[in-house]
This record gives structure tokens, sequence and C-alpha cells, in this order.
């Protein structure tokens, strides 16, 4: 229905926007932070990356490993943890995807830290967080929070940042913005 076109037209332009920045070489090791159902580790891994996805749910990694074994991907590690502290080496990504997790979270900082500590120095990361400022913040509190979950089953935005603060928790954990 109508839900599902908007959901559907949404992930289909983050997808995109993601895809774009990924600049990463055959056998990259790769992290999907918050993978849900695996939708970004059937392509990355397609690519020739060897991708990790770790979620704090798991029905979601249950139906991650049902998507990937279905289509055939080989190679991924699906792993159970919270996204504040995993349970992964320091310095051992290339790349980490982390999209639409940090929306969910209520300590955006400390799952940033993370990201960094098992981000190689030479690594890159993309992140998605909600910007405070949209049209479509009703959704975010009181009836907005009972609209948005009947209408698109999607739990409450738990963290979202203006710009500049955004730059500011980027720099505190050490990331180094190279595009926004």
């Amino acid at each position: 229905g109508v839900k599902n076109f908007f959901i559907r037209a949404f992930l289909k332009k983050r997808m995109s926007k993601i895809f774009s920045m990924i600049d990463a070489g055959y056998g990259a090791k790769v992290l999907d932070l918050g993978c849900g159902s695996g939708v970004f580790i059937e392509p990355l891994s397609k690519m020739g990356l060897e991708v990790t996805g770790i979620d704090s749910s798991r029905s979601m990694l249950s139906l991650a490993d049902a998507r990937l074994k279905n289509a055939g991907v080989k190679g991924y590690n699906l792993v159970f943890s919270e996204a504040s502290s995993l349970p992964l080496e320091d310095k051992y990504f290339d790349l980490v995807i982390c999209a639409g997790l940090l929306d969910y979270v209520n300590d955006a900082g400390k799952v940033l830290n993370e990201i960094c500590r098992v981000l190689k120095n030479s690594g890159s990361a993309v992140i998605t967080i909600p910007s405070r400022i949209t049209p479509f913040f009703i959704l975010r509190s009181g009836f907005g929070r009972f609209l948005r979950k009947a209408l698109f089953g999607l739990p409450p935005v738990l963290t979202s940042t203006t710009m500049a603060e955004a730059l500011k928790t980027l720099d505190e954990a050490g990331f180094e913005v190279k595009d926004v």
C-alpha cells in the first residue's frame, strides 16, 4: 500500500546515496552496524567485500541469514550485539556502514566511539543520523509517535541532531568528516 511505497522509496534513495559514498576495494573488511534484515550485506558481498553484520535483534539476524542464504550470498558473518559495546577487535574494518541505527539509540556518542575503535585509521564510515529540523518532526512526540507506529510500524526516534551538533559529536569521537 501507500505506507510500503513511501518506506521503499526512502530506503532506495538512502541506499543509493550510501553506495555512492563507498570507496572500498575488493576484499575490504566491512561492518554493517545495525544490519537489520541484511539489505546492505547482499550487494556489499557481491562487490567482493568481506562483510560482518551486527544487530541487537535476533529476529532481524534470522531474517538476514535467511535472505542471504536464499540469495546465495557466501562469506558473510552475522553477530548479535549492542552497538555501544562491540565484541570486535580494534582497528579491524576498512569501512563501517551505520545506516538507520543512531535514530534508535540513547547514546549516539558511545556508538560513534565504538565505530572509531573498530575502524582502521585509514578506514571510512558512512553514518546516517536524523536531522532535528525536518518536515516529519511532528511524528517524533506525543500523538505523532502514535501515528509513526500506526502508519509506518516504526519505533520512536530517540536521537536527532542539528548539523552543528552532529559535526561536533563526530569530531569528539575522532572522525574527520569528508562529506555530509
